[in-house]
């Protein structure tokens, strides 16, 4: 294997190929995808893209590029940049690039709030689970938009579980998506 590969969700990743998929679509001037270790899963790593665009808007052009992607290869933290900066090598500096963001994070704003008990109860443990702060995560918000996968949908489906017991399964969770539809299953059936 290359030393560029990284591991990410049990898929071997060549950030290089992220990289060209974004820089074909002719809104991006520059991208580059870099593996982060992710807080949430020991050891684990995820993938964020740093994006230089002409003027798009950056969740348009992460969802048309995306959305070619197979899902391991598809980034869960975005960031625009105004320019990447690079190596003494030439080579982009990762530890000089600003903290990525969950594509659904970076969206959230104008979203409805929640409106119930339950659906303000279920948006904190979206973010205690995504490690997001509150104001990321709206009552629409969608579990993998805001970076979750099946790893992360354990720890929210035990959090859930804690609190209003064994009446949801992961499987809902990637079913309902949304703290509005997390909390209408839950109120029908606590």
């Amino acid at each position: 294997r290359t030393d560029q590969q990284v591991k990410i969700r049990g898929h071997r990743v060549e950030p290089g190929e992220v990289e060209a998929a974004f820089a074909a679509h002719p809104a991006v001037r520059f991208a580059a995808a870099v593996a982060q270790p992710d807080p949430q899963v020991d050891g684990a790593h995820r993938l964020a893209a740093y994006l230089v665009l002409d003027g798009a808007d950056l969740a348009e052009v992460a969802a048309q590029v995306g959305a070619a992607l197979p899902d391991f290869l598809r980034p869960t933290h975005y960031a625009e940049v105004d320019r990447i900066p690079l190596t003494v090598n030439g080579k982009a500096d990762t530890k000089a690039l600003p903290e990525a963001r969950p594509l659904g994070a970076l969206t959230t704003a104008g979203e409805r709030a929640p409106e119930t008990e339950t659906e303000t109860t279920v948006c904190e443990l979206f973010a205690e689970a995504l490690d997001l702060d509150d104001d990321e995560v709206s009552a629409v918000s969608d579990f993998v938009a805001l970076g979750g996968h099946s790893m992360l949908a354990v720890r929210l489906t035990g959090l859930l579980r804690r609190e209003y017991g064994p009446v949801i399964t992961i499987r809902d969770l990637f079913t309902l998506r949304t703290p509005e539809a997390i909390a209408r299953h839950l109120d029908d059936h606590s």
